[in-house]
């Protein structure tokens, strides 16, 4: 019978895993790459068939490009949420959503823009891999997201730092049909979820313990 990892292994490798977004200048070898999608490949589904696709950006210059086309995205519609226009969408839109698209993605999509103009990646911090996570209208909604979980967790175990990028599904979603067809994303997967990934050129020291809002027995 193989060893099955215990509770104190399982949370020791939790605890270890940071949100990395400064990478080595290394690229990551194919074999590493295979080992992170047998893991994700292992997540359950909501289902009971698998109905997520992956895009994988390998190397540097394919996250680039990438990055660069959403980047012209970005600068060809963020018209779109300047305060007029976003006076004249509040009478559709719920109070919370608005508030949302008001203080973070405006300011978000400027903060982009500016720090890509200054040489600065915020995109996709410049990572040399890059897994978008996506699943077809047919899925459960959550499916993308638990096997780009376990790829993160994989990809600690390799010795690699991850962070779950979340902008891009945004993105694509909103603007980005030209995008998807060029990238072979069916235009109607929209949940999803980018994963960026790569050898670390920072060590945390300490581990982030988080805590849920709430928690409530009944």
């Amino acid at each position: 019978m193989e060893e099955i990892a215990n509770y104190e292994h399982l949370m020791s490798l939790m605890l270890s895993r940071r949100s990395v977004r400064n990478f080595k200048n290394q690229r990551i070898e194919r074999e590493k790459i295979a080992k992170i999608l047998e893991a994700a490949a292992t997540a359950p589904n909501g289902l009971g068939s698998s109905d997520v696709e992956v895009l994988i950006l390998d190397g540097n210059d394919k996250v680039e490009e990438f990055t660069l086309d959403l980047v012209n995205l970005l600068k060809k519609n963020k018209w779109i949420f300047s305060p007029l226009m976003l006076k004249a969408y509040k009478p559709f839109m719920s109070r919370e959503t608005y508030k949302s698209i008001e203080s973070f993605a405006s300011t978000a999509i400027d903060t982009f823009l500016k720090k890509y103009e200054e040489g600065q990646n915020w995109l996709t911090y410049s990572a040399p891999l890059a897994m978008y996570f996506h699943s077809s209208p047919y899925a459960d909604p959550i499916d993308p997201y638990i096997p780009a979980t376990y790829a993160m967790l994989a990809a600690q175990t390799l010795g690699l730092g991850s962070c779950m990028i979340g902008t891009p599904q945004f993105i694509l979603n909103f603007f980005g049909k030209r995008t998807k067809k060029k990238y072979g994303i069916p235009l109607k997967n929209k949940n999803g979820l980018m994963i960026i990934f790569g050898y670390p050129s920072v060590k945390y020291s300490f581990a982030i313990k988080r805590t849920f809002s709430d928690i409530k027995f009944y």
